[in-house]
């Protein structure tokens, strides 16, 4: 039966989501800057942010706010969105049967010193990106795609 529209989950609708997406952002930014979380729950954060960031679409899409297809055109024509979406399918599913990017992207962490947390990192086909820069990248890209429709994130 539930409450439909009313449900704590659907409330705000894209709005919400787009709010979920830099919340995880920013715990995913302040733990890799400061000591006081673990490797695991900056792995956590990561992929908590790369769940909502790519489940983003869905919400614009399925709330009717902008079409299916000026979303695929987004997310051919973006980079850091397309590995965001293999991470957050590869996640959630173990294997990725339709990959943007790479079905067997890895994500690893170096050790760079006692003074900040390790480095987290993504390998995506052949490229080495900083997992920090992906998100920073995720982000400014609903932001620019956002207001290019304007909306604001």
């Amino acid at each position: 039966m539930g409450f439909g529209n009313l449900s704590a989950h659907k409330a705000g609708g894209w709005k919400a989501q787009s709010s979920r997406v830099r919340r995880w952002h920013e715990r995913f930014v302040n733990s890799c800057r400061g000591s006081s979380s673990s490797p695991e729950e900056r792995l956590d954060f990561f992929l908590a942010f790369c769940h909502n960031c790519y489940a983003l679409r869905d919400w614009l899409q399925n709330d009717d706010v902008i079409s299916k297809g000026r979303l695929d055109m987004l997310m051919q024509n973006t980079q850091s969105l397309r590995v965001c979406r293999d991470i957050a399918n590869g996640s959630k599913h173990l294997k990725i049967n339709m990959p943007s990017v790479d079905p067997d992207f890895s994500i690893g962490r170096e050790y760079c010193g006692s003074q900040i947390p390790e480095r987290w990192f993504v390998l995506a086909g052949n490229d080495l990106i900083d997992a920090l820069s992906l998100s920073d990248e995720c982000l400014n890209a609903w932001q620019a795609f956002l207001q290019e429709h304007n909306l604001s994130m």
